[in-house]
């Protein structure tokens, strides 16, 4: 069935998944991004090589630490105090790896 209906997109849960599937892709001739898209997540050093350039997802490691450490200090502070939802963005990293499918 996968081969009627190959996916135009992949994401994959880390960079280095992300490469392995890259590297599926080339040996299989499968064309990135023009017939399949890649995406990974983490945003690493390896998807920034030259001649990979991965598409993926950046979270900002830093403000993550100090947002758990804030909220670890409050709730030892004050416990008492409901505990809160802190949300950190993510952001998409696009480069070479993705386009509209048959684009690219």
């Amino acid at each position: 069935m996968l081969a009627d209906r190959p996916p135009t997109a992949v994401i994959a849960a880390n960079d280095l998944c992300a490469i392995g599937i890259l590297d599926t892709a080339f040996r299989a001739g499968v064309q990135v991004p023009r017939q399949l898209s890649v995406i990974g997540y983490d945003d690493s050093r390896f998807g920034r090589i030259p001649g990979i350039e991965l598409t993926s997802v950046r979270q900002d490691i830093p403000r993550m630490a100090r947002q758990a450490l804030r909220a670890v200090v409050d709730r030892l502070d004050r416990p008492a105090h409901k505990p809160r939802d802190v949300v950190v963005r993510p952001k998409l990293i696009v480069r070479d790896t993705t386009a509209r499918p048959g684009e690219g």
